[in-house]
């Protein structure tokens, strides 16, 4: 009877939602998994208050039989606090550098995701709508893996990001991702200035050239 009983537990991965504390239970169902989980994770919140998700695409699981139902165990899932929200992991399931500050700046804040639905860039002042829209733009999952973003931007852009007002803007992002996107700007803005001066020594060169030859 002990061997039948211990065939009815699935092997699953629980993770924090920043996905930096995994712990690993077998459970029976899906309330021994909220359990377990928030035991492993340390988390002394009422059980009503937790919620799991599917690790890979942020579906809540909220009925036992459609957690017997998984086709594949062992199975990762989240729990989630309160005010914690699933967002996609940055590639192999990590969060770390700037997509892990980020992770967890949101699952802290409760946002949605995107900055400009967390905070009204009207009531911080000192900071333009362009500003804000720039930064929500560039800290979204796409532009933190690719550098892509920075060099389609106007260098009129590119000098608003690095001219913003760090403090400000940590109504928005936490102060790390903020630091690297101006990074990321000034470097770019900075590759712009050069390549316009090379520019503009090639042009004076070829005039300087014409010049002597039609001299000659």
């Amino acid at each position: 009877m002990e061997r039948a009983k211990d065939a009815t537990k699935k092997p699953c991965n629980v993770w924090s939602c920043d996905r930096k504390i995994r712990k690993s239970c077998t459970v029976t169902d899906l309330q021994s998994l909220k359990t377990e989980g928030a035991k492993k994770l340390s988390y002394l919140d009422p059980m009503d208050e937790l919620r799991i998700v599917s690790e890979l695409d942020g579906t809540e699981i909220e009925d036992d039989e459609y957690f017997q139902l998984l086709p594949q165990f062992p199975a990762t899932f989240l729990l989630l606090r309160r005010n914690e929200q699933w967002m996609p992991s940055c590639g192999n399931g990590s969060s770390t550098s700037m997509c892990g500050d980020l992770c967890t700046h949101r699952c802290s804040h409760g946002s949605n995701g995107r900055p400009s639905d967390a905070v009204d860039s009207a009531a911080i002042s000192g900071l333009s709508d362009r500003a804000v829209y720039l930064f929500g733009q560039l800290c979204t999952e796409e532009a933190y893996k690719q550098l892509l973003p920075w060099l389609l931007l106007r260098p009129a852009d590119l000098e608003e990001i690095v001219n913003a007002d760090p403090d400000k803007l940590e109504l928005l992002l936490p102060r790390k991702v903020i630091d690297e996107i101006q990074e990321n700007s000034f470097r770019a803005l900075s590759d712009y200035n050069q390549a316009q001066q090379a520019v503009q020594i090639l042009s004076l060169y070829d005039k300087a050239a014409t010049h002597v030859k039609q001299n000659i």
